[in-house]
């Protein structure tokens, strides 16, 4: 029973003291979902990286353009962290891009991506941006499943229809 007490005061603990975790405070709006302008005929989008650097926020979105049945990445920007507007598209393979992260470096942005390969498999990638968010469409494998491994495959993706 100490041993238990101990470790939930310590959880609380640290929680408590650790205020970079709890940086950004999103609070759902009743207008959600945000307003988001695009442009280039874009219309969706699924999920995003935000980040702030100095007074702006800035994301990376996952974003649809009808007729087109996938995800390419977009670059937004808002002053507020509500209103965002689209800047650019940033990459478009023809495969669904999903889940980007970036890591700023000295010299831009390191992009990281899922893309659904073949419509049987997500794989994780990279892309160098330079600070404009121009980046390369020429992604770097990081991690490359085992497709012959029953166990990397993904099942869900595999009986998928777009309706």
């Amino acid at each position: 029973m100490k041993k238990i007490f101990k470790f939930f005061s310590l959880l609380i603990f640290y929680f408590l003291l650790n205020k970079n975790a709890l940086a950004f405070e999103f609070i759902k709006l009743s207008d959600n979902p945000l307003t988001v302008s695009y442009i280039d005929n874009y219309a969706n989008q699924l999920q995003a990286n935000i980040f702030k650097e100095e007074d702006i926020y800035k994301g990376i979105f996952s974003i649809n353009r009808p007729p087109e049945n996938y995800y390419s990445l977009g670059y937004f920007e808002s002053t507020n962290g509500i209103d965002w507007q689209m800047k650019k598209e940033i990459l478009n393979t023809g495969e669904d891009l999903s889940n980007p992260s970036v890591i700023k470096t000295e010299t831009g942005y390191l992009l990281f991506v899922s893309r659904y390969d073949s419509r049987t498999i997500y794989r994780i990638y990279s892309s160098i941006c330079d600070l404009d968010f121009n980046c390369s469409s020429n992604l770097t494998p990081v991690i490359t499943p085992d497709i012959n491994n029953y166990t990397e495959k993904n099942f869900w993706g595999m009986g998928r229809r777009r309706f």
